[in-house]
């Protein structure tokens, strides 16, 4: 599995970073992918990278930068960040907002395509975005991540690319998506893939895997469930901050998680 702690590490971090600036003491190692001037804090090497991923958005047209975040008309939310230790890019994959104004009316739609079987735009425009990442940086310097509906569509973006990715409180993917998808793809998700979960967690253990199980799928084998004892909805961002910080040493390894 192509992971170490500082992947899982970066994964939570930015899902709790969405899409404010990274606090230096929070997340000392990640800086915001943004439309403003590119920062110095990455070398010129990474910064030419950068450079050359955000020409590539560009060159797509369909993606927009708003408040530190790359937007999509469908709804598709995304928060970029580079780590300058690791010089990798990590595209995090944001998750449903549940409104029927704005952005929430077309990620609760997507959830429910998920369900039923359609194909939502912003499954494609998932795979896109992580393809610029990886034609910039390379696939091995590109680490997907999401949470919820991201985490959806982390997976699916994962198998299609053959990228890395970690998926945090997942929903499933509809099989009807991976009807376009070689049986090479799915190993390489199964093999190369990383479910986080928080127990108790109701979309990533039961929504979609339940009555509609054998039509929704999770595609990532390597799985991690994370005790928890704090307060409130297991499946939010800040559950899996905290059941993550609760576990973790400088020595762990996402299989020794489990």
């Amino acid at each position: 599995m192509p992971f170490d702690v500082n992947d899982v590490q970066d994964a939570i971090t930015i899902a709790a970073i969405k899409s404010r600036p990274p606090d230096t003491s929070e997340a000392p190692r990640h800086v915001l992918i943004d439309n403003g001037s590119i920062s110095d804090r990455i070398p010129a090497a990474g910064q030419a990278k950068v450079a050359n991923f955000m020409d590539k958005l560009e060159q797509c047209g369909m993606f927009y930068f708003e408040n530190g975040v790359i937007k999509t008309k469908s709804g598709l939310q995304v928060t970029v960040t580079y780590n300058i230790e690791t010089e990798k890019i990590c595209i995090y994959y944001h998750g449903t907002k549940f409104s029927l104004r704005g952005r929430g009316k077309h990620t609760m739609f997507a959830d429910l395509q998920i369900a039923t079987g359609g194909v939502h735009r912003m499954c494609c425009e998932a795979v896109i975005l992580a393809n610029c990442a990886a034609n910039a940086f390379g696939s091995d310097k590109t680490l997907l991540t999401g949470h919820s509906l991201g985490g959806s569509l982390c997976q699916f973006a994962s198998a299609s690319l053959k990228i890395p990715g970690i998926s945090l409180n997942p929903a499933a993917v509809n099989e009807n998506l991976l009807l376009g998808l070689s049986s090479d793809q799915l190993s390489y998700a199964k093999e190369n893939g990383l479910q986080i979960s928080v127990q108790g967690d109701i979309v990533s253990n039961r929504m979609f895997t339940g009555g509609n199980q054998g039509r929704c799928t999770q595609l990532f084998g390597n799985k991690v469930a994370l005790p928890y004892n704090g307060g409130g909805n297991p499946h939010m961002q800040s559950a899996l901050k905290t059941a993550f910080s609760a576990v973790i040493s400088p020595q762990l390894v996402p299989s020794q998680m489990a």
